[in-house]
């Protein structure tokens, strides 16, 4: 499965970002293959309105299957379930807490 988890800088030491549509960068992971890429958001960011639906069809355009961040807007939302993207919510603030609470399970899905 391939995630996409909303962080705040390219450095392998960055924290996630709460915010999705503005978030500046996404840490792409192969959950099978742990396989990393990171995925630069700058685009979106830099939109007047409308950042978080572009950066959903963003990451549907990256073909993720779930998305870890801390809030998604309504409109985004939407974005990511005609996708078929799950979302995820976590209060980590480290990328690797965040890994592992979704590989095991415990991490809260957003509707």
């Amino acid at each position: 499965m391939k995630i996409a988890i909303s962080i705040t800088g390219r450095e392998s030491s960055s924290t996630i970002d709460s915010r999705f549509g503005r978030a500046l960068f996404f840490k792409i992971v192969e959950t099978e293959s742990g396989e990393e890429s990171v995925f630069d958001n700058s685009t979106s960011t830099e939109a007047s309105h409308g950042a978080g639906m572009q950066t959903a069809q963003a990451l549907a355009r990256q073909d993720v299957s779930a998305v870890v961040t801390g809030q998604v807007g309504p409109k985004a939302m939407n974005v990511l379930k005609a996708a078929k993207i799950r979302v995820f919510s976590t209060n980590s603030t480290r990328v690797e807490d965040a890994l592992e609470e979704f590989r095991s399970g415990n991490m809260q899905e957003l509707s």
